[in-house]
């Protein structure tokens, strides 16, 4: 992956990246992240696209 940021400014995280490489509105790539991330790993998910979310609020709480 090329040209990862944080969304949020001056934030740090330290962790194991496991990396997801997908497409606008693809959901399984992810999921399956969240199968192979174990505690104190980073998912990090690049979907190409700055107007739609490959992860979001609804996500998270369904997951924890």
């Amino acid at each position: 992956m090329k040209d990862i940021s944080s969304i949020c400014p001056g934030t740090k995280a330290v962790g194991r990246a496991v990396t997801v490489q997908t497409f606008p509105g693809d959901w399984a790539k992810p999921v399956e992240a969240i199968g192979a991330a174990v505690s104190g790993d980073i998912i990090v998910i690049n979907n190409n696209s700055p107007h739609v979310a490959p992860w979001g609020e609804l996500a998270t709480i369904e997951q924890y």
